[in-house]
């Protein structure tokens, strides 16, 4: 057989597969590096004094509890299974990273630094008025598996771009809090810095210092008005006898990851719009019985919004994205998962819940590569394939956390994801420790903040070399 006819038989085969449903393809770990979960950041000098401390709303009923290390963390539902960290906390915690930006040289390559951002702290707007908003220059040292930080920038408004009253309105500088927005995704852009926000949802461009240059609604897709969660600013709870408000997205499902091309962002919401059908039923929006995502088009030059959207299906109801990011101009990483954590090898028996197993072990941790230049009539973009990162191959024991030749990525949020080196078909992927809640990586442990690289040949060869699920 000839060596054309060994090529067209195999792009037949893939092509064949995907009719079928995303191929499976193998993931190699190739790097690990870690930045400890307890790793802080001193706030600027000229922030008030209230951010010194962190945490001070976090407990029962979002009272205020000033007593450094007062309030435990333990899992609803497993109260025996608690991280050693207390809150409140002194300083700022870098914390949970919810979106990546590989930082390249002239010649496109990898530099081994990274632009992070963290997100709004605790949680919501009622645990985090005192975390401050910030991203991150960092870097990698994968020799000595070291995650570091470079420098910070912290969000402010002196400019008063923002629409509303913020917590700190009349400080001189205006830092932003975790009351205000909760900032999940990030593209450095020349001058400025784009960020997707939950709250609103709210797309926001700041400078590389950090301060504010705009604020934008979102339109909704779906019908008229905006896109508005229980969160957004606009929301006020009326009297009991009055209707409620109307809002189309669950709270905390804004815009979780958000990629770039060209002159053109493409934020994207982590959860399912609410819509009224023509009937007059309600609910979330469907697709033979799977909920859906939209993909919105924003115009950086004209700095307006694009009509149209492209439609992300969910495996499973109810999961979260994580993080996405462009490979070219059609195929893009986009991260799927359930809101578990832990190694399933130790799930608790059963009836048993205690500290020595997790009650509710991660089962769903997927990147997927998605062609958004293959779009049904439904305007649904094509899942091409998938690596499971709770199945990653380590022949050369490149992790400490590696258990026969297996790495498992078991964090609850894993909100990073990005092309490393296209040359060595890797990507970077990253988790959101949500300090100090998280511990998928070990019980009674806060997960550190770790990234890693992964060399996936089948998400730079369109599937090539991937089998069927």
């Amino acid at each position: 057989m000839t060596p054309v006819v060994v090529v067209l038989l195999a792009a037949l085969l893939v092509a064949s597969a995907q009719a079928q449903g995303a191929l499976k393809c193998q993931a190699t770990l190739k790097g690990w590096a870690y930045l400890p979960a307890s790793a802080k950041v001193k706030v600027p000098s000229d922030a008030p004094s209230f951010y010194r401390v962190t945490g001070r709303f976090a407990g029962p009923g979002n009272r205020r509890n000033d007593t450094l290390g007062a309030i435990k963390n333990c899992a609803a539902a497993n109260p025996g299974r608690c991280t050693e960290y207390t809150l409140p906390f002194a300083d700022q915690a870098v914390q949970g990273f919810s979106g990546i930006k590989t930082i390249r040289d002239g010649a496109g390559k990898p530099t081994d630094q990274f632009w992070l951002i963290s997100d709004n702290g605790l949680g919501s707007r009622r645990t985090s008025p005192d975390s401050m908003l910030f991203f991150h220059k960092m870097k990698v040292d994968w020799a000595a598996h070291k995650f570091t930080r470079i420098d910070s920038a912290f969000l402010h408004d002196p400019d008063r771009k923002v629409p509303f009253v913020l917590r700190n309105e009349e400080t001189k500088n205006r830092y932003l809090s975790g009351a205000d927005f909760d900032i999940e995704s990030i593209q450095p852009i020349g001058s400025s810095v784009w960020i997707g926000d939950e709250f609103g949802p709210y797309l926001i461009e700041v400078s590389v210092s950090g301060r504010v240059r705009g604020v934008w609604d979102v339109p909704n897709p779906a019908a008229a008005g905006l896109v508005r969660s229980p969160d957004n600013d606009a929301i006020q709870l009326p009297n009991p006898d009055q209707a409620l408000p109307s809002y189309n997205l669950q709270r905390s499902r804004g815009f979780e990851g958000m990629a770039t091309w060209g002159d053109y962002l493409y934020p994207m919401l982590e959860g399912p719009l609410y819509t009224t059908a023509a009937d007059g039923t309600k609910g979330y929006e469907t697709r033979d019985g799977k909920q859906y995502l939209r993909i919105l088009k924003f115009n950086m030059k004209t700095k307006t919004w694009v009509n149209g959207t492209i439609n992300y299906g969910l495996e499973v109801n109810g999961n979260s994205i994580g993080d996405f990011n462009m490979i070219n101009e059609r195929h893009a990483l986009i991260l799927e998962r359930d809101n578990f954590e832990g190694d399933a090898d130790m799930a608790c028996t059963p009836g048993y819940v205690n500290a020595t197993c997790w009650e509710a072990p991660a089962r769903f941790k997927r990147a997927y590569l998605v062609d958004l230049g293959d779009v049904d009539a439904a305007g649904f973009a094509k899942k091409v394939a998938y690596i499971d990162l709770l199945d990653i191959k380590d022949p050369n024991g490149v992790s400490p956390a590696s258990r026969n030749g297996v790495f498992k990525f078991p964090f609850q949020t894993i909100e990073d994801i990005d092309v490393y080196d296209a040359s060595q078909q890797t990507i970077v992927v990253g988790n959101d420790n949500n300090f100090p809640f998280s511990m998928g990586r070990a019980l009674g442990k806060a997960d550190n903040n770790e990234v890693i690289s992964l060399q996936v040949p089948g998400f730079f060869t369109g599937g090539q070399g991937c089998s069927p699920a």
